[in-house]
């Protein structure tokens, strides 16, 4: 049961943060530069609680404001809140004596919304950079992922002199060296390896 609230819960997050997607997009750039994502949150949590309470809830009351400022939708069987200031939006699904809940913090969603919609999209080679970096920092990778990362590495060193003045290019070369330090130190430290 309360997997199936966490689902529940996780489902209304997921769908403010959709429509905070869509919302945006479609404003003007001078507006989406200005956007305010909780205060749009709030209105939305709200439109939230009334769409999707005839899904959770069965003989409902009409969504009221919390003193904490969450807005609750209370059924017959289960309560619906939703919570968000500038730090957090948290969606709560309450059945009997069991709790799911799915939070998310705006700087993360904001920081995709400014990079998506009010500064030019990344470029390819952004993309692959960011791409490279989290195949970087997994901790196990597949053999196949390991050759398409030491394959990348190579390509872009060799191409360092065109592409210096790329946004993220000085942010990956640094990772680069920190993770080369970190297998160099991890080599001295285990001694030589063997080869087969």
């Amino acid at each position: 049961m309360s997997k199936y609230l966490k689902e529940l819960a996780t489902k209304a997050v997921h769908y403010i943060v959709d429509t905070t997607h869509s919302h945006v997009a479609r404003l003007p750039l001078e507006e989406a530069k200005v956007f305010e994502l909780s205060k749009f949150w709030k209105v939305m949590g709200y439109d939230t609680a009334i769409k999707l309470a005839p899904l959770v809830l069965t003989n409902f009351d009409p969504p009221r404001l919390l003193e904490d400022g969450s807005i609750e939708v209370e059924g017959y069987e289960k309560v619906f809140n939703v919570f968000c200031n500038k730090k957090i939006l948290k969606v709560e699904v309450r059945g009997g004596e069991m709790t799911g809940e799915h939070s998310v913090k705006p700087n993360m969603v904001d920081t995709y919304l400014h990079e998506m919609y009010v500064i030019k999209p990344p470029t390819r080679f952004e993309m692959i950079v960011k791409f490279i970096v989290q195949l970087k920092n997994k901790e196990k990778r597949t053999r196949k992922e390991e050759t398409k990362l030491q394959e990348v590495k190579r390509i872009l060193r060799e191409l360092d002199g065109e592409v210096e003045n790329q946004p993220l290019w000085e942010m990956y070369k640094l990772e680069l060296e920190k993770h080369d330090n970190e297998v160099t130190a991890k080599d001295d430290g285990a001694g030589p390896s063997s080869s087969k």
